[in-house]
């Protein structure tokens, strides 16, 4: 059966979109995209966007496991731009989210937030938590949970303090995810 990987923006995976060989499946609610070997689900950003995205996918589309792929922001100062992190441990910032998630194979922890962590402070907080911050992860590592499915959480570290462009930086690097062919072929 199909590997179902979400991720939030387009922006994020458009190389592996057009290096796999990705189609357009389905355009709303979600766009989804298939290869024959492998499902994309470009969830949108934020929690309550990946979550909506997984349950959405998991009463429409066909799929075994899953996988979210895409940028996150260094809150510890342990990274580097570019650095490609598999993620062992996922938590929420947000006070309503106490869960912690330990994910199969060890690796970064990662914490999620509702907003973006652009400020020193939001980082500072977001690093009690995690040593990298995204908005997407803990709501679908949640939701795999509810389903009863197996999730890999992988990101590339786009964002490291509050000057720096985050957009230009996943153009800049989304060949790196590209890049990850055994990800994307599993």
């Amino acid at each position: 059966m199909l590997r179902c990987i979400f991720a939030a923006t387009e922006s994020e995976v458009e190389s592996a979109i057009e290096k796999f060989g990705f189609q357009l499946e389905r355009a709303a609610p979600f766009r989804a995209y298939s290869n024959g070997s492998a499902r994309l689900v470009i969830s949108g950003i934020g929690l309550v966007n990946a979550a909506l995205a997984y349950c959405w996918a998991e009463r429409a589309l066909e799929f075994s496991d899953s996988a979210n792929i895409g940028a996150a922001g260094d809150a510890s100062g342990k990274f580097a731009l570019g650095d490609i992190l598999r993620v062992g441990r996922v938590a929420c910032v947000e006070p309503f989210d106490g869960e912690v998630f330990e994910l199969p194979g060890g690796g970064a922890a990662l914490a999620s937030s509702a907003r973006p962590a652009v400020s020193a402070r939001a980082r500072e907080r977001a690093s009690k938590f995690g040593d990298i911050v995204d908005m997407e992860a803990y709501s679908l590592v949640s939701a795999a949970r509810l389903f009863s499915k197996d999730i890999e959480v992988v990101k590339l570290v786009t964002d490291f303090s509050p000057e720096c462009d985050i957009r230009a930086n996943i153009v800049k690097l989304r060949h790196l995810i590209a890049g990850l062919d055994e990800f994307w072929t599993k």
